[in-house]
């Protein structure tokens, strides 16, 4: 949810930092969606074979929870840009390790059926949550 939480407050994050739409546009896409994609491949070699993968993935959940605190301290522009750049950095290799880590766990025959449910949990606590 901290992808989209600036969409669900746009107007008040717009009033309250003076943005235009070009800084409010880099804020929710290429922040984190450039630097997520440029660190996806190489976390992927790193889940692929080496045996570092639970230790990858436990620091970048760190991270990425320390940078979303970060981004709901921040004052203004920078430090949001700043905050969200590093939420992608913590975010690109979970994809990628969970994956390799539910493989192991599961075997390759059922790791799309795990990560189909797993993956689906997220709209059930979102309804519970709104409702």
């Amino acid at each position: 949810y901290d992808k989209f939480i600036l969409s669900y407050f746009q107007d008040e994050v717009i009033s309250s930092l003076n943005l235009g739409t070009s800084g409010y546009g880099v804020l929710t896409g290429y922040a984190t969606g450039i630097v997520y994609a440029f660190l996806a491949l190489p976390t992927a070699y790193v889940a692929d074979y080496t045996s570092a993968r639970v230790w990858v993935l436990t620091v970048a959940a760190l991270w990425w929870s320390l940078c979303t605190i970060f981004q709901g301290l921040s004052n203004n522009f920078w430090q949001i840009l700043l905050a969200r750049i590093g939420m992608g950095i913590g975010q690109a290799p979970v994809e990628a390790l969970s994956v390799s880590l539910i493989s192991d766990l599961m075997g390759k025959k059922y790791v799309f059926f795990g990560s189909r449910y797993a993956g689906q949990s997220h709209r059930l606590i979102l309804r519970l949550c709104t409702d």
